[in-house]
């Protein structure tokens, strides 16, 4: 991410922690691909993911933080029931966005490896030539 530094977390433990995720993501899709283009697809579909997660990183390393140093945030405000901030994330599309994204890129890129045209064409057989 070095021509886009702006996406990954500014801590240095948000850092590792995103590391660590793009590893994980990035090992877990590259390996179900059989083609060249499918592991293309793959490393896209990583960085995506992990770059839609930042935010929720940032606020775990910065939980960490405050454990480390023995920081005890202060009492948080009564939160209101469950049902009401789920219809509340729902409502917001940026939420909408980033669930689709975690969800239909990863599950994307693993079942192209189950497309057998792009394996074909990955070998550069054609329907015209196998026949």
């Amino acid at each position: 991410m070095i021509t886009a530094p702006q996406t990954a977390p500014r801590s240095p433990t948000g850092r590792i922690i995103y590391a660590v995720a793009t590893a994980a993501v990035a090992g877990g899709l590259i390996l179900v691909q059989p083609t060249e283009y499918g592991i293309k697809v793959a490393i896209l579909s990583f960085l995506l993911l992990t770059c839609a997660v930042v935010p929720s990183i940032e606020k775990l390393a910065h939980r960490i933080q405050q454990r480390r140093t023995g920081e005890i945030p202060g009492p948080s405000p009564a939160l209101p029931p469950l049902r009401r901030r789920f219809v509340a994330g729902v409502r917001n599309p940026v939420l909408v966005a980033v669930a689709v994204i975690a969800v239909a890129g990863p599950l994307n890129t693993a079942l192209l490896a189950r497309d057998k045209n792009i394996v074909l064409i990955e070998r550069e057989l054609t329907s015209e030539r196998v026949q």
